[in-house]
Protein backbone atom coordinates (compact mmCIF):
# COMPACT_ATOMS: atom_id res chain seq x y z
CA UNK A 1 0.00 0.00 0.00
CA UNK A 2 1.34 3.48 -1.22
CA UNK A 3 0.64 6.35 1.14
CA UNK A 4 0.41 9.81 -0.80
CA UNK A 5 0.73 13.18 1.77
CA UNK A 6 -1.41 16.06 -0.23
CA UNK A 7 -0.84 18.31 2.69
CA UNK A 8 1.86 21.16 0.97
CA UNK A 9 5.32 20.76 2.79
CA UNK A 10 5.00 24.25 3.99
CA UNK A 11 1.78 23.53 5.96
CA UNK A 12 4.09 20.50 7.28
CA UNK A 13 6.92 22.87 8.09
CA UNK A 14 4.42 24.95 10.00
CA UNK A 15 2.92 22.69 12.61
CA UNK A 16 6.39 21.56 13.05
CA UNK A 17 7.55 24.94 13.97
CA UNK A 18 4.02 25.48 16.22
CA UNK A 19 5.32 22.28 18.33
CA UNK A 20 8.60 23.72 18.54
CA UNK A 21 7.65 26.81 19.80
CA UNK A 22 5.33 24.92 22.25
CA UNK A 23 7.88 23.27 24.13
CA UNK A 24 10.50 26.57 23.93
CA UNK A 25 7.61 28.00 25.92
CA UNK A 26 7.24 25.17 28.38
CA UNK A 27 11.07 25.45 28.89
CA UNK A 28 10.90 29.02 29.12
CA UNK A 29 7.35 28.89 31.34
CA UNK A 30 9.25 26.06 33.47
CA UNK A 31 12.73 27.73 33.47
CA UNK A 32 10.44 31.44 34.71
CA UNK A 33 9.47 29.43 37.44
CA UNK A 34 12.26 28.10 38.94
CA UNK A 35 13.67 31.54 38.87
CA UNK A 36 11.06 33.00 40.42
CA UNK A 37 10.90 30.04 43.20
CA UNK A 38 15.09 30.95 43.37
CA UNK A 39 14.56 34.59 43.80
CA UNK A 40 11.88 33.77 46.53
CA UNK A 41 14.15 31.47 48.76
CA UNK A 42 16.64 34.32 48.52
CA UNK A 43 14.47 37.05 49.35
CA UNK A 44 13.49 34.63 52.69
CA UNK A 45 16.92 34.05 53.35
CA UNK A 46 17.93 38.02 53.49
CA UNK A 47 14.63 38.91 55.28
CA UNK A 48 15.99 36.26 58.06
CA UNK A 49 19.53 37.12 57.75
CA UNK A 50 17.75 41.53 58.04
CA UNK A 51 16.14 40.26 61.25
CA UNK A 52 18.86 38.15 62.55
CA UNK A 53 21.13 41.30 62.30
CA UNK A 54 18.67 43.33 63.76
CA UNK A 55 18.06 41.30 66.84
CA UNK A 56 21.81 40.82 67.37
CA UNK A 57 22.48 44.95 67.26
CA UNK A 58 19.67 44.98 69.88
CA UNK A 59 21.13 42.60 71.98
CA UNK A 60 24.88 44.15 71.83
CA UNK A 61 22.58 47.76 72.47
CA UNK A 62 21.17 46.48 75.70
CA UNK A 63 24.39 44.73 76.37
CA UNK A 64 25.71 48.36 76.11
CA UNK A 65 23.36 49.78 78.22
CA UNK A 66 24.15 47.11 81.05
CA UNK A 67 27.65 47.81 80.78
CA UNK A 68 27.52 51.14 81.14
CA UNK A 69 25.17 50.95 84.41
CA UNK A 70 27.99 48.44 86.06
CA UNK A 71 30.70 50.83 84.78
CA UNK A 72 28.98 53.28 88.02
CA UNK A 73 29.76 50.21 90.54
CA UNK A 74 33.14 49.60 88.96
CA UNK A 75 33.97 53.60 89.42
CA UNK A 76 32.54 53.34 93.07
CA UNK A 77 34.48 50.33 93.89
CA UNK A 78 37.93 52.03 92.40
CA UNK A 79 37.00 55.24 94.23
CA UNK A 80 36.24 52.85 97.51
CA UNK A 81 39.53 50.95 97.15
CA UNK A 82 41.19 54.19 96.95
CA UNK A 83 40.04 55.81 100.26
CA UNK A 84 40.77 52.76 101.65
CA UNK A 85 44.37 53.04 100.79
CA UNK A 86 44.66 56.34 101.42
CA UNK A 87 43.17 55.62 105.17
CA UNK A 88 45.33 52.61 105.25
CA UNK A 89 48.39 55.19 104.46
CA UNK A 90 47.30 57.58 107.29
CA UNK A 91 47.14 55.15 110.14
CA UNK A 92 50.50 53.48 109.31
CA UNK A 93 52.67 53.81 112.84
CA UNK A 94 48.88 55.48 114.63
CA UNK A 95 48.71 54.30 118.04
CA UNK A 96 45.52 51.49 118.21
CA UNK A 97 44.26 52.94 121.85
CA UNK A 98 41.27 50.24 122.15
CA UNK A 99 43.81 47.46 121.42
CA UNK A 100 46.33 49.28 124.50
CA UNK A 101 42.92 49.91 126.38
CA UNK A 102 42.06 46.28 126.00
CA UNK A 103 45.50 44.94 127.20
CA UNK A 104 45.73 47.15 130.32
CA UNK A 105 42.51 45.81 131.45
CA UNK A 106 44.26 42.61 131.01
CA UNK A 107 47.65 42.69 132.45
CA UNK A 108 46.46 45.10 135.28
CA UNK A 109 46.61 42.99 138.54
CA UNK A 110 43.21 42.71 140.41
CA UNK A 111 44.14 45.02 143.43
CA UNK A 112 45.25 47.67 141.21
CA UNK A 113 42.70 50.79 139.66
CA UNK A 114 43.48 52.81 136.70
CA UNK A 115 42.08 56.17 136.96
CA UNK A 116 43.69 57.88 134.56
CA UNK A 117 45.38 57.65 130.89
CA UNK A 118 47.06 59.97 128.94
CA UNK A 119 48.26 59.27 125.64
CA UNK A 120 50.30 61.02 122.65
CA UNK A 121 50.64 59.87 119.45
CA UNK A 122 53.39 61.40 117.28
CA UNK A 123 52.35 59.76 113.85
CA UNK A 124 55.59 57.97 113.53
CA UNK A 125 55.63 56.18 116.41
CA UNK A 126 59.15 57.10 117.48
CA UNK A 127 57.91 60.22 120.03
CA UNK A 128 54.74 58.42 121.41
CA UNK A 129 53.97 57.79 124.86
CA UNK A 130 51.45 56.91 127.45
CA UNK A 131 51.33 58.09 131.21
CA UNK A 132 49.00 56.17 133.36
CA UNK A 133 48.10 57.15 137.13
CA UNK A 134 46.48 55.29 139.22
CA UNK A 135 45.89 53.35 142.62
CA UNK A 136 46.91 49.92 144.44
CA UNK A 137 45.30 48.84 148.06
CA UNK A 138 47.86 47.87 150.38
CA UNK A 139 46.46 45.00 152.16
CA UNK A 140 47.52 45.64 155.83
CA UNK A 141 46.45 42.04 156.20
CA UNK A 142 50.03 41.17 154.76
CA UNK A 143 52.45 39.65 156.71
CA UNK A 144 54.95 40.78 156.79
CA UNK A 145 53.59 43.90 155.03
CA UNK A 146 54.59 43.64 150.91
CA UNK A 147 53.99 47.71 150.32
CA UNK A 148 54.80 47.84 147.04
CA UNK A 149 54.37 44.53 145.78
CA UNK A 150 50.80 45.30 144.06
CA UNK A 151 52.67 47.88 141.52
CA UNK A 152 55.68 45.87 140.89
CA UNK A 153 53.56 43.28 139.70
CA UNK A 154 51.82 46.05 137.48
CA UNK A 155 55.09 46.88 136.57
CA UNK A 156 56.55 43.91 135.04
CA UNK A 157 53.23 43.12 133.14
CA UNK A 158 53.21 46.49 131.55
CA UNK A 159 56.87 45.85 130.39
CA UNK A 160 55.45 42.61 129.07
CA UNK A 161 53.39 44.21 126.63
CA UNK A 162 54.88 44.51 123.33
CA UNK A 163 52.97 47.78 122.57
CA UNK A 164 55.03 49.47 125.63
CA UNK A 165 59.25 49.93 126.03
CA UNK A 166 60.64 51.97 128.56
CA UNK A 167 58.18 51.36 131.37
CA UNK A 168 58.85 53.69 134.37
CA UNK A 169 57.49 54.35 138.13
CA UNK A 170 57.40 58.16 137.97
CA UNK A 171 56.26 58.51 141.41
CA UNK A 172 54.44 57.12 144.40
CA UNK A 173 52.18 58.40 147.30
CA UNK A 174 50.52 56.18 149.91
CA UNK A 175 47.04 57.27 151.91
CA UNK A 176 46.59 56.05 154.63
CA UNK A 177 43.37 53.75 155.98
CA UNK A 178 39.89 56.12 156.68
CA UNK A 179 37.47 54.17 158.68
CA UNK A 180 36.69 50.56 156.99
CA UNK A 181 38.70 52.00 153.47
CA UNK A 182 42.16 50.47 153.29
CA UNK A 183 45.55 51.79 153.25
CA UNK A 184 46.13 52.80 148.49
CA UNK A 185 49.26 54.07 147.16
CA UNK A 186 48.75 56.24 144.25
CA UNK A 187 51.50 55.20 141.60
CA UNK A 188 51.86 57.09 138.14
CA UNK A 189 53.59 55.43 135.02
CA UNK A 190 54.99 56.82 131.80
CA UNK A 191 56.33 54.62 128.82
CA UNK A 192 57.23 54.93 125.15
CA UNK A 193 54.61 53.23 122.82
CA UNK A 194 55.50 50.84 119.63
CA UNK A 195 52.62 50.45 117.43
CA UNK A 196 54.09 48.64 115.11
CA UNK A 197 54.26 45.67 117.56
CA UNK A 198 51.86 42.49 117.31
CA UNK A 199 50.77 42.75 120.93
CA UNK A 200 49.68 39.04 122.02
CA UNK A 201 46.69 39.90 124.79
CA UNK A 202 47.91 38.83 128.44
CA UNK A 203 45.94 36.57 130.84
CA UNK A 204 44.67 38.30 133.85
CA UNK A 205 45.67 37.16 136.74
CA UNK A 206 46.07 38.27 140.64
Amino acid sequence: MIRINLIPPEILQNRKDERRWKWLALAGGVIAAVLVMFWAFMALQVTASTAEVDSVVQRATQLETQAQTFQVFQRTEADLSVRKSAVAAAKTGAVDWARMLYELGLVLPKDVYLTAFTGTDAGTGANSVVSLTGQAVDKVSDSPDNGYKSVAKMLVRLADLDQLDSVWLSNTSVTAASGTAAPTIGWTVSARITPGSSAVPATSGN
